[in-house]
């Protein structure tokens, strides 16, 4: 079972007004990947990474930190795009804050807070989220493609667990 890394992931800063059309890019390798988001030092700092695992798996983890000034404020963090190679299934958690999501594909608003989980299964995905800066929070993100997690637990527990978490007809976040 050799699958290659998922591809870039193209990143639209919505805080960073001097690059209004630029992406930041995610590249697609091997390697610890960590992106650092453009926001103001008097918000705070965040920075996304992405870790590829083995078969093709990717673990993300989005670190946000505030300043106490900007509590109940709304940030938003950008726009990303992604293009899976393949139908692909996306376990979502955050601790720490609320987060919303504004979702394109396919379109939908969606919050989430600490002890919620997010799910996605799609062969791609556009959203900009935005985050409550009253604390300091960690998104946690699981990446495998559906042919992946059929290899991992067996086809028929697989379509057992999309079945089961309501993600039956993509694309679909919840």
């Amino acid at each position: 079972m050799n699958h290659s890394t998922l591809p870039a992931l193209k990143v639209r800063w919505l805080t960073d007004p001097a690059a209004p059309g630029e992406r930041a890019t995610l590249p697609a390798t091997q390697d610890l990947q960590r992106v650092d988001y453009p926001i103001a030092p008097e918000i705070g700092h965040a920075w996304c990474e992405r870790l590829p695992l083995a078969h093709g798996i990717s673990l993300f983890q989005g670190v946000h930190r505030f300043r106490p000034e900007v509590t109940g404020q709304r940030v938003p963090l950008g726009e990303f795009r992604f293009t899976f190679p393949e139908p692909t299934l996306v376990i979502q958690t955050i601790q720490g804050a609320t987060l919303g999501h504004q979702e394109f594909y396919p379109q939908a608003e969606l919050i989430y807070r600490p002890g919620e989980d997010f799910f996605r299964r799609a062969d791609a995905f556009r959203v900009i989220p935005q985050i409550e800066a009253s604390t300091d929070s960690t998104m946690t993100a699981l990446v495998l493609t559906e042919a992946v997690l059929a290899q991992l637990i067996g086809e028929e527990l697989a379509t057992a667990l999309i079945l089961r978490l309501g993600l039956e007809m993509p694309p679909v976040v919840k």
